[in-house]
């Protein structure tokens, strides 16, 4: 798989470019380590890519308590591998790629 357009799969990918300042990434690509590879809107392929791990996004938008996972959930990751593929697919069509890491390695 080649390099695409950043259009909200690694929402906060953000390439050093010198001076404790940073850009967004414009193109990454998956790596089969489960890591990405990324170029800012400066770089071009004469670069080498910044890389980094991947993982799921933490969702601050509340003040509410931390939560435990809801049972239904716990079973779609630990119930019968039919239940797993399910919830892989979802998760893939959210276009989320730290989702759908973090969902592959649990």
């Amino acid at each position: 798989m080649g390099f695409i357009l950043n259009s909200g799969q690694v929402a906060k990918f953000h390439i050093p470019v010198g001076d404790r300042l940073y850009q967004e990434a414009k193109w990454i690509q998956l790596n089969n380590d489960g890591s990405i590879s990324g170029y800012s809107s400066t770089q071009g392929p004469n670069k080498q890519p910044y890389i980094i791990d991947l993982y799921a996004e933490a969702d601050n938008s509340t003040n509410s308590p931390i939560k435990t996972l809801p049972v239904w959930f716990q079973h779609m990751l630990t119930g019968p591998g039919v239940n797993f593929q399910i919830l892989q697919m979802m998760v893939a069509n959210t276009n989320d790629w730290g989702l759908a890491q973090e969902i592959t390695q649990y």
